[in-house]
């Protein structure tokens, strides 16, 4: 229960973005995967919940993601 919890609280947009790939790379090409990794690790370096996980670690705290 503890790892589902913990689970739950991560940041659920890379979760999904890593699954999402990890299934395109079934049917794609390693230059054409490498490229589409390379979008969505951008995307979400962009995204409020990378900000949050950053300013957590500076700030040695846990982090609060809000799927965003």
């Amino acid at each position: 229960m503890k790892l589902v919890q913990r689970l739950a609280a991560g940041p659920t947009r890379a979760r999904v973005a890593t699954r999402a790939l990890l299934e395109e790379s079934e049917h794609s090409s390693y230059g054409t995967q490498f490229r589409r990794e390379i979008e969505v690790q951008a995307e979400i370096r962009r995204s409020e919940d990378a900000v949050e996980g950053r300013n957590a670690f500076v700030e040695k705290r846990a982090a609060r993601f809000s799927g965003r």
